[in-house]
């Protein structure tokens, strides 16, 4: 395959994956051959957001969404989420132990099924109920409605 032609493709906006794809190449493959053809590389997704982009998930991250959360509305990866924000300059806040957010959310009153909720959602990623109930137990806490 010409690397000239796949040099055209890559600077249209088509990714090394779909070219790779649409010639049936191996990624590693296309790369090299934009190398060889002196293609100006993309790095990473800083080309994929715009700056209105750009401002609007440092303002959804300074309303309270967290990193994760952020990364799922924008359909951008997390690192991009806290690149962006810090080359904003925003401070980022840490989210706390998912067994200390699970007490904090049964003393508010959450029931044990919207605490799974907001730790999945949060966390992005999945606890067992087991965990939730055996985090809870530990300082004697009970969601409402599991008793």
């Amino acid at each position: 395959m010409d690397p000239q032609v796949l040099g055209q493709e890559y600077e249209a906006g088509a990714t090394i994956r779909a070219i790779a794809q649409h010639h049936e190449m191996t990624t590693l493959a296309v790369w090299k051959r934009l190398h060889e053809a002196n293609t100006a590389m993309r790095h990473g997704s800083s080309k994929r957001t715009t700056p209105e982009v750009d401002a609007e998930i440092v303002s959804a991250y300074r309303a309270g969404k967290s990193g994760p959360q952020v990364a799922k509305e924008f359909g951008v990866a997390l690192s991009v989420v806290y690149r962006r924000l810090r080359v904003a300059g925003v401070k980022l806040r840490r989210l706390p132990p998912p067994a200390w957010r699970a007490r904090a959310l049964a003393e508010s009153g959450f029931t044990e099924d919207e605490i799974y909720a907001r730790l999945r959602d949060e966390y992005q990623k999945r606890f067992t109920r087991r965990n939730i109930r055996d985090w809870l137990a530990e300082d004697g806490y009970v969601a409402r409605g599991t008793v």
